[in-house]
């Protein structure tokens, strides 16, 4: 069995992933948040397709010790897609609840509303209800992107 490079055989004959060796930090793979249009067409659609500018790119980035997480976001976040940024935070929370969550925000854009939003959580250190019903604590801070209007 010919295994490629970064894979290890496990005993089942198949290849699984190596972990990397030493203390690096865990990135996990971008977060698409929207629906796509452009999926194969026996897929189930969850209605209307999502545009292109409102989606957020999400890279979630993991220390070492697990005492903080790197939310890396590109796009626009507005009103609509604002929950889906609340999941991955809480996903991100749930490892390890009251980690400092840094909500990184220089390569995106967002309205005035969105930051209110934002640092409304980051002052009682909860997300949303809507976004996490169990109300675990989270100490978020978020740094600030591209100002866009309120539309």
């Amino acid at each position: 069995m010919t295994v490629k490079p970064g894979l290890r055989s496990s005993s089942g004959g198949q290849a699984t992933r190596a972990r990397p060796a030493g203390p690096e930090a865990l990135t996990l793979p971008p977060v698409r948040c929207g629906v796509d249009s452009t999926a194969p067409a026996g897929a189930a659609k969850k209605g209307p397709a999502t545009p292109p500018e409102s989606r957020l790119k999400i890279r979630v980035r993991l220390e070492p010790d697990m005492g903080s997480a790197r939310l890396a976001v590109h796009g626009t976040v507005t009103e609509a897609n604002l929950l889906a940024l609340y999941a991955v935070v809480r996903r991100t929370n749930s490892f390890l609840p009251g980690m400092e969550i840094v909500i990184d925000l220089s390569a995106a854009a967002a309205g005035t509303d969105v930051l209110d939003r934002l640092g409304a959580v980051v002052r009682e250190g909860l997300l949303p209800g809507s976004a996490d019903p169990a109300r675990l604590p989270c100490r978020l801070q978020v740094i600030a992107g591209r100002l866009t209007r309120a539309a």
